[in-house]
């Protein structure tokens, strides 16, 4: 009878082993399947960033361009000019505009003392300070009316900047300041050496098109991305 009871217990102790081994093994695969489904993530990440710096290099001109304290490329088919400031512009459709200057001539700016109010006060500045500009902007009058609807803090490629995104109204002409519309303002401000620099896009054209306004984006961003400060 005992050696009956003690292969009974030893039977059971077997199984209960085999089955301790078991959960063991699965809790082991399922940590591996985990593991790898991060690796999979990681990757698919990985890809689409490659893909998204792909597109921006295609949209881009290979020859970098020098601006106010950093240099940077500019979209294909358009061309850089300007004095105190640089206008990026396409000689076929001159409605998409990007903007580079000094923000606040009069004094140093820090960064972290960049407010939306500071962001108006300087866009309508620049708008006015480079003689260049007049020649590309509609409607252009002294003192533009700038209002900007937000602004956030980013970090690109290691360099901290604020992002605004607003509108400015530009007037038909000097002599018809009644006829106004607004227009979508796009950009950065960054400190590139001693000074504060602004980079911006406008659509000036007064149908405002959808598509011309995903392009301001596209076209800053792009470009953005692609900032070396000197």
């Amino acid at each position: 009878m005992k050696k009956l009871t003690c292969a009974v217990m030893g039977a059971l102790m077997i199984t209960s082993v085999l089955a301790g081994c078991g959960k063991k093994e699965n809790t082991t695969t399922a940590g591996n399947e985990g593991n790898s489904q991060v690796s999979q993530t990681q990757e698919s990440s990985s890809k689409s960033e490659e893909k998204s710096i792909s597109q921006s290099n295609d949209q881009l001109e290979s020859q970098i361009s020098i601006f106010n304290g950093f240099t940077a490329q500019i979209p294909k088919g358009y061309t850089c000019t300007g004095t105190a400031g640089s206008i990026i512009f396409n000689s076929k459709d001159k409605t998409d505009l990007y903007i580079s200057g000094i923000f606040d001539g009069k004094s140093t700016l820090p960064l972290t003392s960049v407010t939306g109010e500071q962001i108006e006060k300087s866009v309508s500045q620049l708008l006015w300070s480079d003689n260049g500009i007049s020649k590309h902007i509609g409607g252009y009058t002294k003192d533009v009316p700038v209002k900007v609807a937000s602004v956030t803090d980013v970090d690109i490629n290691g360099i901290k900047m604020k992002k605004f995104e607003g509108k400015l109204t530009l007037a038909k002409s000097s002599s018809d300041k009644d006829t106004t519309w607004d227009c979508y303002i796009y950009g950065y401000v960054l400190e590139a050496g001693p000074e504060t620099v602004g980079f911006f896009g406008l659509e000036q054209e007064q149908s405002q098109p959808a598509d011309k306004i995903e392009l301001i984006k596209k076209n800053m961003d792009a470009m953005v991305k692609t900032i070396k400060l000197i």
